[in-house]
């Protein structure tokens, strides 16, 4: 019986596992990627029209709480 490949192996990793490969340089503060129930997972990109809408969004939150959210 033969070892099962490394690329079909699943890693389960903590979020201070991910930070420390964060401040080691494994995985960049511009990689899309993302920590799910202990395993790092590819993020899909973010399309204009998503980007934008959710700009939008963050404006009108920033505008309609001025001044009334705790900081």
């Amino acid at each position: 019986m033969s070892a099962q490949p490394l690329l079909d192996q699943r890693w389960r990793f903590t979020v201070e596992a991910c930070e420390r490969m964060g401040r080691l340089g494994i995985v960049d503060e511009d990689d899309r990627v993302e920590l799910l129930d202990g395993e790092i997972v590819a993020m899909s990109p973010i399309w204009p029209q998503h980007a934008s809408i959710v700009n939008r969004l963050a404006e009108l939150l920033i505008q309609r709480l001025a001044g009334r959210a705790p900081r």
